[in-house]
């Protein structure tokens, strides 16, 4: 089969004119600047829906809260599973003496039974 059997010629194009003309007759015209107008009415639709979706945009990431550090103002960075280290005893014996989880990668203190880490995101070792 061949594929340029479904090209768009000037035999075609002419073709395609001429029907027009037949159709359309004097008013052909009158249908090309109808079909201009309604394109230029759907470009300024669609032009007026994006500046829409830009300025609802700007306006979401400047109302945007920042998330900040709840034992200070600078933020943690996540340690890497290399960095973290095991529980030590001391700090085993230190979550059981004030009722608080320690957690084993920055050291904040947590309410027991919290799972992960309030200040970095770390998960607590169980006891």
């Amino acid at each position: 089969m061949n594929i340029l059997a479904f090209s768009v010629g000037p035999v075609e194009i002419t073709i395609v004119l001429l029907l027009m003309l037949l159709l359309f007759g004097k008013r052909l015209p009158e249908v090309g600047r109808s079909l201009g107008k309604g394109l230029a009415e759907f470009k300024k639709g669609i032009k007026s829906i994006e500046d829409d979706v830009k300025i609802n945009i700007d306006e979401e990431t400047k109302s945007a809260p920042v998330l900040a550090n709840t034992t200070g103002n600078t933020p943690v960075e996540q340690p890497t599973t290399a960095e973290r280290t095991p529980i030590s005893k001391d700090a085993q014996m230190q979550n059981s003496e004030d009722e608080r989880v320690l957690c084993q990668s920055c050291g904040h203190k947590n309410e027991k039974g919290a799972v992960f880490c309030s200040a970095c995101g770390a998960r607590i070792a169980p006891l």
